[in-house]
């Protein structure tokens, strides 16, 4: 009978607690029960009174299993080594507070039923989950709280309450990130970045990777080092599809800026008129520190169109056409640094590696020859020559700028 039960006094330590199924029979504790072992309360009905507790917080003990129906008044608690699963939960009172200590690196294993508003509260050492629900928690009668504190909440199963179903922010991170959806979103970024142009972020529900072996490596990294950025960036670099990457990629408006300003060797250093530039890559499509949503910019072969491709040639030519300026000078020197004069292939291909090196194919490679033989060999023998070839040096330099090779990184 309740009445018994409820002064029933039990000793302050045992090996172990388990209770019969015979009958299914109501339990009802308003003490505190601290075991050195498993504590099986088998498929019966147990009431735990206010600031009732199970104990059995030595780590490998044992576990608290409760397969049929805990109801609290008030507030009651449960603390234990191993794992605790419950059947079903109810409220007899609201609220109720369900405090789970975790100190031992506990799961909270549920496959269970609320019945009223049950707030759960868990703790977790180090990095285990306080809370994992493993199976379904419905509440048909109220909402269901559930905060683990630093432990972390995994949801591999499914959580539906007639109210409101909490988690913490921590706790929703928690979920997120450890998400295969989330590797693999973040392993395409890193692709798009570093290796080669993909498609536009919206179109990745329906467009497959142009990589998937790549990307299945860099999510592997991912899922096997609890979301590692290191080991991500370590498998995307070592594999081939990166080595292999050169050129696959358009050039962003500030990396076309920047790369233009390396080459004619100006700002160097930061210094007054560089902000200047901002405007340039605005004109070609890119403001700077305003992308236009959220998301950011569309990028690949979106930066180029009619308009941003005219922007994009004209800056390039107009820097590379001044010849004071020390990068131009240095090319210039350079490609005369033996005297003598150079042969229409050799101005192509010394013009072409000092600007990059930059690869070109067939098409392009023939009409630049076609410019040099049209002005036949440059001649760097005295100070006189090397004035007159330094227009047709610049003249080369700016028509590579205009390739469409000059436009990939």
């Amino acid at each position: 009978p309740a009445e018994e039960a409820a002064t029933e006094e039990f000793p302050a330590v045992v090996n172990g607690f388990t209770v019969s199924d015979a009958g299914a029979p109501t339990i009802n504790l308003f003490g505190t029960i601290s075991a050195q072992a498993a504590i099986d309360l088998g498929n019966n009905t147990v009431f735990l009174g206010d600031d009732a507790a199970l104990h059995n917080d030595e780590a490998g003990v044992g576990a608290i299993t409760a397969t049929g129906s805990i109801d609290g008044e008030h507030e009651f608690t449960l603390s234990s080594g191993g794992t605790i699963t419950l059947g079903a939960i109810g409220a007899t009172e609201q609220p109720t507070e369900l405090r789970i200590d975790n100190s031992a690196n506990t799961v909270l294993d549920f496959d269970t039923s609320v019945d009223g508003n049950i707030a759960i509260l868990a703790t977790a050492a180090g990095d285990a989950d306080a809370i994992d629900v493993g199976g379904t928690m419905t509440s048909d009668n109220g909402s269901i709280n559930l905060n683990a504190g630093g432990g972390g909440i995994e949801l591999n199963g499914t959580v539906i309450a007639d109210g409101d179903v909490t988690l913490n922010g921590d706790d929703i991170v928690d979920i997120v990130v450890k998400q295969p959806a989330t590797a693999n979103f973040l392993a395409r970024h890193m692709y798009n970045f570093f290796v080669a142009d993909e498609p536009q972020v919206p179109a990745w529900s329906v467009e497959p990777p142009q990589d998937q072996e790549t990307i299945d490596t860099i999510v592997k990294a991912y899922m096997e080092t609890d979301g590692d950025i290191v080991a991500m960036l370590r498998a995307m670099f070592n594999s081939d599809s990166f080595k292999n990457a050169q050129f696959k990629k358009v050039k962003n408006p500030t990396e076309l800026v920047a790369g233009v300003l390396k080459l004619v060797g100006t700002y160097r250093f930061p210094e007054p008129g560089v902000v200047a530039f901002g405007a340039a890559t605005t004109l070609m499509g890119q403001t700077l520190l305003n992308p236009p949503t959220v998301e950011g910019w569309h990028t690949g072969k979106e930066w180029i169109d009619g308009g941003t491709l005219n922007e994009r040639i004209n800056f390039a030519v107009n820097e590379i056409g001044d010849a004071s300026k020390p990068g131009i000078q240095d090319i210039i020197n350079r490609l005369g640094a033996h005297g003598g004069s150079v042969s229409p292939r050799e101005f192509t291909d010394k013009a072409l590696d000092l600007v990059g090196p930059l690869p070109v194919d067939d098409k392009t490679h023939a009409a630049l020859m076609e410019y040099a033989e049209s002005v036949g060999s440059l001649d760097f023998s005295s100070d006189e020559a090397r004035e007159e070839a330094t227009p047709r040096v610049i003249h080369m330099l700016q028509m590579i700028a205009a390739t469409r090779e000059f436009q990939f990184a």
